[in-house]
């Protein structure tokens, strides 16, 4: 779509613009329903600030995401935000760095955004509300989205301290409660716990702290809701590559 290919560009903005005046067009009755900005057009442009180098580009996604709640709190029911959506806030806010400015320009086309605020609060506050469906969307987490708030904690907490031990625990703990513990959270664990005594703690093992080949290995109830496909459940690499290789020759 023309929306799509606007939001390939590396400046967002155009993307942006080109949503809102759609929405526009379509309230003034120059454009029917068919042509209507919905869930997935508010998505890409949710994507292209999340993949941009804008230092405000998760208080961008997350006020597009918000515009979603409000329009479909008001009776639009093609824009309910799902998982995905969250998940892209959380998805800018790992790739943004620390000290990720507060808002946006106040002299921004699109308005400021001080008020959405700070990157680290915004993650947490999205986070929850898709962990406990508080804005009774019906969303159903999944192991992207523990893996993308660990990313989160590991951008912006300092690796010695103790909130960083604090959240690493309580989002491993959820994505336990949830069966959602794949190879890609183990991976994101490894890249962001401290030190191999905390990842053994959480893991209940130390053994699987240094080594662990596939998350089969480890309780079954944290895994139970986890795809059976190899590339989610087997944590090395290597053993992904000859396992594909072993499927190929089987074939």
């Amino acid at each position: 779509t023309v929306l799509a290919a606007y939001a390939r560009q590396p400046d967002p903005k155009k993307a942006q613009e080109l949503l809102d005046l759609f929405y526009e067009l379509y309230l003034s009755g120059r454009l029917d329903e068919s042509a209507k900005p919905d869930n997935q057009s508010y998505a890409i442009v949710m994507s292209a600030w999340a993949k941009s180098k804008f230092p405000d580009k998760t208080q961008r996604a997350r006020r597009l995401l918000e515009t979603m709640i409000s329009k479909y709190e008001s009776g639009e029911a093609d824009v309910k935000p799902n998982v995905v959506a969250f998940t892209t806030v959380l998805n800018a806010a790992g790739y943004s760095p620390k000290d990720s400015i507060n808002g946006g320009d106040s002299d921004d086309e699109f308005g400021a955004v001080a008020d959405v605020g700070d990157v680290y609060s915004i993650a947490m506050q999205t986070y929850e509300e898709m962990l406990n469906d508080s804005l009774d969307l019906g969303l159903k987490v999944d192991s992207f989205v523990f893996a993308a708030m660990l990313r989160v904690v590991s951008m912006h907490t300092d690796a010695a301290s103790v909130e960083r031990r604090h959240f690493l625990q309580q989002v491993f703990d959820d994505a336990c409660h949830k069966g959602h513990v794949s190879a890609m959270v183990i991976r994101e664990l490894r890249r962001v716990c401290p030190d191999s005594e905390l990842m053994g703690r959480l893991l209940r093992s130390r053994k699987f702290a240094d080594s662990l080949g596939s998350v089969n290995q480890l309780p079954r109830e944290w895994t139970k809701n986890v795809p059976r496909q190899p590339k989610y459940r087997l944590v090395d690499d290597k053993a992904y590559g000859n396992s594909k290789s072993r499927t190929k020759m089987n074939a």
